[in-house]
């Protein structure tokens, strides 16, 4: 025998409570003598021994009243089946429940799948049986899995979890992890475990990658409860685990809940600014793509919304299966940040019909243009190579409107940066030009910003030492330092003056266009900047290039074709580094004819825009990625405000970021549904927000569902269930049930008896 509850049986220890009782009645008398005392105690010789059973029998059974009750709330159950006692063994169920953003699709019929799971899940929760022991327990699959119920013999414990799942996230979600986990709960208890999962099924959620697919950005989340794998991978480990689990015996069953009939849905595939680092003041794109799923043709409003107000709207019409890019054109009216929204008109998926946006505006685009070689006499700046990029960059200083100041330059030596790399603080781009190669501390520092978000763009020229480029910015094959290809030596030579120099390059651009380009893709420009001779430049090898530099600039006739790059561009972290190995300047000995205004002006801003330092991804995250940022002072105290504006409290950090003066935020993961989010700090004098915006996952709106067929080369021999039945159980389940009844009518007999035999003795003796 054992107890569903035996944390109530120290209640049994109550029984001594009436023994006390009895025993404190016990207590002696003073004796004193009389004569009539021996006609009373030839009485009391006569009763004695009918009064000793009767007060016996009281205690005997006030004494069982504890110890009945006691055993009523344990709820005893028989270990072994009777044969007058039938019943079935307990049995652990265990439930991966999907919550992800398409579960939330609604029919044409009215209903959801969600809502269709949880009607199951209750059915199934329904016939289970506290008395016989089953188990109950709940994993719920988004960006992450959590577990509300595990292996709880509380059935009220699962129906209350499942009735707090109002709707589902707007995440996406794995059945592999949750599945690995189930296999351990499974493994946990004793009890025979059965695995329910009900879901659509999207492919996503199967890691099938036969959909469509649309990368909503280069931030893809990694969760703590396992790493994307490729789709043989994916299938391979799919297999084990189902291995696995058919050894042990435990039984799996699908049950789809895919909707009928062809998915209609209207989304939002992309939405950002153009260009990604706004300037107050200066006209800004808001792009954004959609597309429509279905059979019919649609007209659809498009709104937008800067800061809550001034909506501009849109009417874009869609054929089935099309996509269709457009944009707004708005003006940021003040630096800081600020929250976009886009809205879509209502249809059967509302997940994917908003997106958000924050946008960081900022001033001007802060460069800092570190010069080697600078000459000393201020009248000679005019020859400085730094002078050509400061002037295409801002012509005149003084200039106070904001729509043509959209870059501020600032000119430092190489002397000074070395000696103090401070310099780079609060910069969006460093360019290093004609630089005799970094030390060893600005080579680190240059590391870390462009890390951390900051650009970087590198112009070698003739004082420039490659060795020292090599060994500190660009490691010893490519893995450990940002440049973008390994310096070798110089190639070419100087014109004569006032003519050509024998030999000439021309830069060539290469069959796929790059955005960073754009400005020469028209055939005009194209022609300009393929005529333009280059004289001179630095070889950068191809051999041990790092894989993910891209060229986007060769030069044609060059002596080695292995290091022909006359421009190269390489991510690292989360910013950019560019390589120009022609270096730009209106010397008399400059090394070749870019700086010609046709070709200058827009390779420079061109180069300025995409390397300069963009705080998008920072701040637009996707459901179920956790929220951090800094701050530059201790805080006395933050919260996350959560779209329907709820307070949730963070916890305050433990120690400074090392080597900076910051405090780094614990991580928030309780992202699940798309908004506006922030993180407030309230500081000593004042109170900081950091704003973030949670979009929907964008494949999740595809609705692209597995088959039966699929599901069944997914999981072969495991049952596809339309609906779950009700059992008919045959044996009587007398067996742990009965026992607690019977125990009950003990206990109230008891309690009747004991007050019945209580008032007859009374009156007796009386």
């Amino acid at each position: 025998m054992n107890f569903l509850h035996p944390a109530l049986l120290p209640l049994a220890g109550l029984f001594s409570v009436p023994l006390i009782i009895h025993l404190l009645n016990r207590r002696r008398f003073l004796r004193r003598r009389w004569a009539a005392m021996d006609f009373l105690l030839r009485a009391h010789q006569e009763n004695r021994k009918r009064v000793r059973l009767e007060s016996l029998i009281l205690l005997l059974l006030r004494c069982s009243l504890p110890i009945l009750l006691a055993l009523v709330l344990a709820r005893p159950r028989l270990g072994n089946q009777s044969s007058f006692l039938p019943q079935r063994e307990g049995r652990h169920q265990i439930f991966i429940l999907d919550r992800t953003a398409s579960m939330g699709y609604r029919s044409p019929q009215g209903g959801r799948p969600f809502d269709r799971m949880k009607k199951i899940v209750k059915t199934v929760l329904d016939q289970s049986s506290v008395e016989m022991g089953d188990r109950t327990s709940i994993l719920l699959v988004a960006n992450r899995w959590t577990n509300p119920v595990r292996g709880s013999l509380d059935l009220a414990l699962a129906h209350r979890e499942l009735g707090r799942l109002s709707d589902p996230t707007d995440s996406k979600g794995r059945l592999y992890p949750a599945l690995k986990e189930a296999e351990a709960l499974a493994r946990a208890y004793k009890e025979k475990a059965r695995i329910f999962i009900l879901s659509d099924f999207q492919k996503p959620f199967l890691e099938l990658q036969d959909h469509p697919s649309k990368k909503p950005g280069s931030n893809q989340p990694t969760t703590k409860n396992g790493n994307s794998s490729s789709p043989k991978n994916g299938d391979e480990r799919m297999a084990d685990l189902l291995h696995d689990l058919k050894k042990e015996g435990t039984a799996l069953v699908l049950l789809p809940l895919r909707p009928k009939g062809i998915p209609q849905n209207t989304q939002i595939l992309e939405f950002h600014l153009e260009p990604e680092h706004p300037i107050v003041g200066i006209p800004t794109k808001a792009s954004f793509e959609i597309r429509h799923q279905g059979n019919r043709k649609r007209e659809v409003s498009v709104t937008l919304l800067l800061d809550g107000k001034n909506p501009q709207t849109q009417i874009i019409r869609l054929e089935p299966g099309a996509k269709k890019k457009a944009s707004f054109e708005l003006k940021f009216p003040h630096e800081g940040f600020h929250r976009l929204a886009l809205r879509l008109g209502a249809d059967a998926f509302a997940a994917d019909d908003e997106a958000f946006l924050v946008a960081r505006v900022r001033k001007e685009i802060r460069i800092l243009l570190i010069e080697g070689n600078r000459p000393i006499d201020e009248h000679e700046k005019i020859l400085s190579r730094a002078f050509l990029l400061r002037s295409l960059l801002l012509p005149n200083p003084e200039v106070k409107d904001p729509e043509l100041r959209l870059y501020l330059p600032e000119v430092i030596s190489e002397e000074k940066v070395q000696a103090d790399p401070g310099y780079l603080k609060g910069k969006d781009l460093v360019v290093l030009i004609d630089a005799t190669g970094p030390r060893e501390l600005l080579a680190k520092r240059l590391q870390s910003f462009v890390r951390k978000g900051g650009g970087l763009l590198i112009i070698p020229g003739p004082h420039s030492v490659p060795d020292l480029y090599n060994l500190r910015l660009f490691g010893a094959k490519g893995e450990k330092g940002l440049l973008p290809a390994r310096l070798t030596r110089i190639h070419g030579e100087l014109p004569l003056k006032g003519g050509l120099a024998n030999t000439f390059f021309t830069p060539s651009l290469p069959s796929i266009s790059s955005p960073l380009l754009e400005d020469f893709q028209e055939e005009t420009e194209r022609r300009i900047l393929e005529a333009t001779p280059v004289y001179r430049f630095w070889g950068a090898s191809k051999l041990d290039m790092p894989p993910e530099t891209k060229v986007l600039l060769e030069l044609s006739r060059a002596p080695d074709p292995l290091s022909n790059i006359l421009l190269a561009v390489r991510p690292f972290g989360k910013g950019q580094v560019g390589l120009l190995t022609s270096n730009l300047s209106k010397r008399p000995d400059r090394w070749n004819r870019l700086d010609d205004l046709w070709i200058s002006l827009p390779l420079v801003h061109s180069l300025a825009r995409a390397l300069a330092r963009k705080d998008r991804s920072r701040y637009n995250l996707l459901a179920g990625q956790e929220l951090k940022t800094t701050f530059g002072t201790f805080p006395k105290s933050l919260y996350v405000r959560l779209p329907d504006q709820r307070r949730v409290p963070l916890p305050l950090p433990t120690k400074a970021l090392p080597g900076r003066q910051e405090w780094e935020t614990p991580p928030f993961t309780g992202t699940w549904n798309r908004g506006p989010y922030s993180i407030e700090a309230e500081l000593s004098e004042s109170l900081e927000k950091r704003p973030f915006a949670i979009n929907t996952w964008p494949e999740e709106g595809f609705l692209t569902y597995a088959s039966n067929n699929a599901l069944r080369d997914l999981f072969p021999g495991v049952p596809i269930e339309t609906n779950i039945r009700v059992e008919a159980e045959k044996t009587a389940q007398a067996g742990s049930s009965e026992i607690t009844r019977l125990l009950w009518i003990l206990l109230l007999s008891f309690l009747v008896s004991e007050s019945l035999l209580a008032a007859f003795f009374g009156r007796k003796r009386s």
